[in-house]
Protein backbone atom coordinates (compact mmCIF):
# COMPACT_ATOMS: atom_id res chain seq x y z
CA UNK A 1 0.00 0.00 0.00
CA UNK A 2 3.09 1.92 1.22
CA UNK A 3 4.84 1.75 -2.16
CA UNK A 4 1.06 2.29 -4.31
CA UNK A 5 0.87 5.54 -2.17
CA UNK A 6 4.53 6.53 -2.87
CA UNK A 7 4.40 5.54 -6.54
CA UNK A 8 1.14 7.95 -7.14
CA UNK A 9 2.29 10.93 -4.86
CA UNK A 10 4.38 12.99 -7.71
CA UNK A 11 1.45 12.38 -10.26
CA UNK A 12 -0.94 13.65 -7.62
CA UNK A 13 0.76 16.50 -6.67
CA UNK A 14 1.82 17.37 -10.81
CA UNK A 15 -2.08 16.98 -11.53
CA UNK A 16 -2.94 19.82 -8.33
CA UNK A 17 -0.53 21.81 -9.39
CA UNK A 18 -1.79 21.89 -13.32
CA UNK A 19 -5.31 22.55 -12.29
CA UNK A 20 -4.28 25.47 -9.65
CA UNK A 21 -2.70 27.02 -12.84
CA UNK A 22 -5.57 26.90 -14.71
CA UNK A 23 -7.76 27.73 -12.23
CA UNK A 24 -5.38 31.00 -11.78
CA UNK A 25 -5.44 31.30 -15.63
CA UNK A 26 -8.95 31.51 -15.76
CA UNK A 27 -9.44 34.21 -12.93
CA UNK A 28 -7.01 36.50 -14.45
CA UNK A 29 -9.15 36.19 -17.66
CA UNK A 30 -12.61 36.77 -16.09
CA UNK A 31 -10.58 39.80 -13.72
CA UNK A 32 -9.60 41.36 -16.87
CA UNK A 33 -12.72 41.33 -18.84
CA UNK A 34 -14.58 43.07 -15.72
CA UNK A 35 -12.15 45.30 -15.24
CA UNK A 36 -12.88 46.14 -18.87
CA UNK A 37 -16.25 46.14 -18.26
CA UNK A 38 -16.33 48.50 -15.58
CA UNK A 39 -13.77 50.77 -17.28
CA UNK A 40 -15.89 51.30 -20.41
CA UNK A 41 -18.94 51.89 -18.48
CA UNK A 42 -17.05 54.39 -16.12
CA UNK A 43 -15.92 56.20 -19.81
CA UNK A 44 -19.28 56.07 -21.03
CA UNK A 45 -20.90 57.76 -17.61
CA UNK A 46 -17.85 61.01 -18.28
CA UNK A 47 -18.83 61.24 -21.85
CA UNK A 48 -22.42 61.27 -20.99
CA UNK A 49 -22.03 63.93 -18.31
CA UNK A 50 -19.58 66.15 -20.48
CA UNK A 51 -22.02 66.10 -22.96
CA UNK A 52 -24.95 66.98 -20.74
CA UNK A 53 -22.96 69.89 -19.26
CA UNK A 54 -21.95 71.16 -22.66
CA UNK A 55 -25.30 71.35 -23.33
CA UNK A 56 -26.33 73.01 -20.41
CA UNK A 57 -23.91 75.58 -21.05
CA UNK A 58 -25.45 76.49 -23.92
CA UNK A 59 -28.97 77.01 -22.84
CA UNK A 60 -29.72 80.96 -22.99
Amino acid sequence: MRDMVNAHLPILLQLISTVSLVVIAFSATCISSSLKEISGKGEMAMKTSAMQASAFLRLP
